[in-house]
């Protein structure tokens, strides 16, 4: 029993710290959410397709599973080219299992 004042704080102080070290963890995971990854590939494309535009920002309009071995992801780019503004949808399509990227498709819808 000589010991046990001892004992408090330290186990005091090793669980403040498994608590911050967890919470850490958590909030960097939110940060990102997991389809930047893809939002990332769909810039790249509409940067390859349309080189002279500098809108890089965009909506993630939504997921959805294509097959047991595909799923797509949805955004949607403001861009401007040659004075003209043009809607462009990106669909990036994806394995789900092992997160390997599949294709980026472009198209301009009407707005």
């Amino acid at each position: 029993m000589k010991n046990s004042p001892r004992f408090f704080p330290r186990t005091f102080l090793t669980c403040l710290l498994l608590i911050f070290v967890f919470t850490q963890s958590i909030y960097a995971q939110e940060q990102e959410p997991d389809y930047a990854k893809w939002g990332e590939a769909a810039i790249a494309e509409v940067k390859k397709q349309y080189p002279e535009s500098q809108e890089t920002d965009y909506e993630y309009l939504g997921r959805k599973r294509v097959s047991q071995t595909e799923s797509q992801d949805t955004f949607e780019f403001r861009v401007t080219t040659g004075g003209q503004k043009k809607l462009v949808r990106a669909y990036v399509s994806f394995h789900p299992q092992t997160n390997k990227l599949v294709r980026v498709r472009l198209t301009e819808v009407q707005p």
